[in-house]
């Protein structure tokens, strides 16, 4: 899958997918760089979708990854504070 098409499943532009991957919270394959194309494998992807629901829910980027990444479908966004997401 390329970015664009993973950008459209997660409602977000290519230029904040692209920026996602510059901090770091994402990881598709392929060269970095302006102008060059990921190719994005369905976990990743899956990945970059759970942290855009997460975003758009008023998480960081940086807290969003981390609970897309290491504590789905639940995750503590502060001391004391624990969400989880309905499928």
């Amino acid at each position: 899958m390329n970015s664009l098409a993973v950008a459209g499943k997660c409602g977000v532009s290519y230029r904040q997918l692209y920026h996602w991957v510059c901090r770091g919270y994402l990881h598709p394959e392929g060269q970095r760089g302006t102008g060059c194309d990921w190719d994005w494998p369905a976990s990743e992807a899956g990945i970059a979708q759970r942290m855009a629901r997460l975003v758009a829910a008023g998480l960081t980027p940086a807290k969003a990854a981390q609970i897309a990444r290491e504590q789905w479908p639940a995750g503590e966004i502060a001391p004391g504070i624990r969400i989880e997401v309905s499928p």
